[in-house]
């Protein structure tokens, strides 16, 4: 899922800009995809190339060929170095291809003509495939035989829902059916009828990242928007220069902007839910843009053309310091608490009220709580809390899967055992203490638990959980939290000491975690190779511990914890490009700063609020000891400051040499005569 702190608004759109162009490929580019780990791009091209990019690095990091078979609508698979493609020349066959060694691992016979589909799901190891033999193919990537064929009256389109439950297939550009997958054979449980296209046919069809809406890409000048549940024409995006080219639109990751190339050679952004053009981003291509996506992780946009090879754009700098605007935002009662703080230094009066502090929180922890007057879930207050109609996992009939209970002064929810069909829970704000019961909810997606009297977040594994915040409760542990799909875990302002109890196999995707407000001291147990954004800020951190471990980890946010020297950081961090040690008021040495010099893709650092940002020549000192810096707090450095850092460090450099020289001859021997 998208990080809260990285959310898109329309100025970020519109500050993207070129980062980087690549010329890997001498034919036109014909498909690309990103993983969905975000950290690599791949793209075909009809030159029969096949080309892995570094998203992280900004660098290809393979290039290979197929030129016996040709490809096309190359997809990366769940497997590791593995993807699949359509053929170009030969057949129509689907190959499986092993990334690692470029050898073929299976084939999947079945189309006679060209493929023009080919869908993922986001889930398992099924895919979707569509061709102009007007057949849709539904395949296994453990078994080369087909697992189901439609016959269709036109060319198809099609695709899998987020929570690849459901496709959808896009007809004779006018009808969109949904199937669910394991009944798809009893016909389409929804079919929606839209006007039919009279200059255009329909080229491509994806579900928003959210499952709400459907785009519809044409290869005309018109886009069009619908809603996944009704089939209801929602917007039509329109503007661009296009006559027969299929160019394909995105999303971006939290399903807010649609974008789309341009024959003229440019990318245009709109409001998914206004309808109103954003942005028309000046690309630099030369020709027709006929491929755009957006990275599901990162704020990264790739971009390919009919006429050269595609290239990425990256948000500004300016827009990355989204993190400090939403922490300060959170965190404004706690800033004032510390100016209450500063002020009873000055009048002497700072030992007493800490005392007094430390006194209350004390006889807070030992009291005995009244028990809350007990208001049990009823089957009212859930009815006016569902929302969200889909088909249930047998395909026989409907439910609703979305509940929103907030606010209730709940004490017991144990009535929903029996409401196995959610996937969105929204019970925050109450008074529970229990909520085990949730783990009768098999397909659960996304909880949002925060501000109840939880002392554990532990639930039995759920399969298809994403997304889980537990945050100001009185959780004291991590035991139990064992989920193979969670991606964003939230347990900030609770009462955890220490980071025990997260175990990698068991969170196996997860890539953001938020520990901000608790009382840890120490780094010390974060074993998960896949994490990239770690949120740390208001704890009591004297020691980075463990983090060699976190390879794949971008942004580190520690503000506001006691931190004196920075051991810790290790060169196998090599993808760490954001830290935060803002308000670490015991951070008063320019030197620590050389233990991050090992962290070779460092490019952010915020220092502000600490000793170190009073020190004379701050930016500059700052500057020589990390020379790969970009920006520090919240000022980019010029092309003169990176000059006259450059100048100083190699002043010192040679004075350096010069002096471990003269120390040599002085300590040399003398002779004897």
């Amino acid at each position: 899922m998208f990080p809260k702190e990285l959310k898109l608004n329309e100025q970020t759109i519109r500050n993207f800009r070129v980062a980087k162009i690549f010329k890997e490929n001498s034919a036109p580019i014909n498909s690309m995809d990103f993983d969905l780990q975000g950290t690599s791009l791949i793209s075909s091209s009809d030159d029969d190339q096949i080309v892995i990019y570094d998203c992280q690095n900004g660098q290809p990091k393979r290039q290979l060929n197929s030129k016996k078979y040709g490809v096309d609508m190359i997809r990366f698979t769940h497997a590791a170095n593995t993807a699949i493609h359509g053929s170009t020349k030969v057949d129509d066959t689907i190959r499986y291809l092993s990334l690692h060694d470029n050898k073929y691992i299976r084939y999947f016979h079945g189309h006679n003509q060209k493929v023009v589909t080919l869908s993922m799901s986001p889930v398992d190891d099924t895919f979707l495939s569509g061709s102009l033999d007007k057949t849709l193919r539904l395949w296994d990537l453990r078994s080369p035989n087909c697992q189901g064929v439609m016959h269709l009256p036109g060319r198809p389109v099609a695709a899998f829902d987020p929570e690849g439950l459901i496709f959808a297939a896009g007809i004779n550009s006018e009808f969109v059916k949904l199937y669910d997958l394991r009944s798809f054979d009893k016909g389409p449980f929804a079919t929606f009828k839209l006007p039919q296209e009279c200059e255009c046919d329909w080229t491509n069809l994806k579900f928003s990242p959210d499952g709400k809406t459907i785009l519809i890409s044409t290869n005309g000048t018109v886009i069009r928007l619908i809603d996944a549940y009704q089939g209801g024409p929602l917007q039509t995006f329109d503007g661009i220069q296009n006559k027969g080219l299929n160019l394909e639109a995105s999303f971006t990751p939290d399903s807010k902007f649609v974008l789309s190339g341009s024959a003229d050679g440019k990318i245009h952004c709109w409001n998914a839910l206004t309808g109103h053009r954003v942005v028309i981003l000046n690309s630099e291509h030369k020709g027709p843009v006929n491929r755009v996506q957006f990275n599901p992780k990162y704020m990264l946009l790739a971009s390919a053309c009919s006429n050269m090879p595609f290239q990425t754009e990256n948000m500004s700098d300016q827009e990355e310091e989204n993190f400090d605007e939403t922490e300060n935002a959170e965190e404004t009662a706690g800033d004032e608490e510390k100016d209450i703080e500063e002020g009873d230094k000055e009048t002497g009066e700072e030992e007493a009220e800490e005392e007094e502090k430390g006194e209350e929180e004390e006889k807070e922890e030992e009291e005995v709580e009244e028990p809350d007057p007990e208001i049990i879930l009823s089957d009212d207050m859930i009815s006016n809390g569902l929302s969200l109609l889909c088909k249930t996992g047998d395909g026989l009939s409907h439910a609703y899967v979305k509940l929103d209970v907030h606010e209730k002064e709940l004490t017991d929810i144990s009535i929903l055992a029996s409401y196995i069909h959610l996937r969105y829970v929204d019970i925050s704000n109450n008074k529970l203490k229990d909520i085990s019961v949730l783990s009768n909810l098999t397909h659960l997606s996304t909880l949002k638990a925060d501000d109840n009297k939880l002392t554990t977040a532990a639930l039995e594994e759920r399969p298809y959980l994403q997304v889980a915040s537990f945050s100001k409760n009185r959780i004291k542990t991590l035991e139990g939290v064992s989920h193979p799909h969670l991606e964003h875990l939230i347990l900030q302002d609770n009462r955890l000491e220490k980071i025990s109890g997260l175990v990698a196999t068991g969170l196996s995707r997860l890539h953001t975690l938020e520990l901000r407000g608790n009382k840890l001291t120490s780094t010390a147990g974060l074993e998960l190779p896949t994490l990239r954004n770690l949120f740390l800020a208001h704890n009591e951190i004297t020691s980075l511990e463990g983090l060699h471990t976190l390879e794949q980890l971008t942004t580190l946010h520690l503000r506001f914890n006691p931190i004196e020297n920075l051991d810790g950081f290790s060169e196998s961090m090599k993808n760490l490009q954001y830290v935060n040690f803002r308000e670490c008021e015991k951070l008063a040495d320019i030197k620590e700063l050389k233990k991050m010099q090992s962290l070779p893709m460092i490019r952010a650092l915020v220092l502000s609020s600490t000793p170190l940002a009073s020190e004379d020549d701050y930016r500059l000192e700052v500057l020589v000891t990390l020379r790969r810096l970009e920006r520090l707090d919240k000022d980019e450095y010029s092309e003169e400051e990176k000059q006259e850092a450059e100048e100083v460090y190699e002043q010192r450099r040679l004075e350096e040499m010069n002096n471990e020289t003269a120390e040599e001859v002085i300590d040399a021997p003398e002779e004897a005569d």
